[in-house]
């Protein structure tokens, strides 16, 4: 998983997994859901987007955009975003790496 550093300890699946079973998963057996806004797609250091946003935009599109906060604990302009949306209706998921700057809002 991009988001996830290397470690000797855990693979980046296993941290992520891990990660969203401790953070996001809740109920009991066997009627277990996920707290979508717990989930988590990358570990690090520097700060998430701020004030992101996902708005359905109209004809299959997501208009997605956050407050540029470059420069914001070592955050630069040119981070790239990784950009994930999830239909519980459909159960589907897309994500994209390496989405737009950081700078780009």
């Amino acid at each position: 998983m991009a988001g996830y550093p290397d470690t000797t300890e855990q693979t980046q699946i296993n941290q992520a997994v891990s990660e969203i079973y401790r953070k996001a998963v809740t109920g009991s057996y066997p009627a277990y859901s996920l707290v979508y806004s717990k989930v988590s797609l990358s570990k690090g250091e520097l700060h998430n987007a701020t004030i992101p946003t996902a708005v359905a935009a109209g004809g299959g599109i997501i208009k997605f955009t956050w407050t540029d906060n470059t420069d914001d604990n070592g955050a630069m302009a040119d981070d790239k975003a990784i950009l994930a949306v999830y239909c519980p209706e459909l159960e589907q998921s897309l994500f994209k790496l390496g989405g737009a700057h950081r700078s780009a809002g």
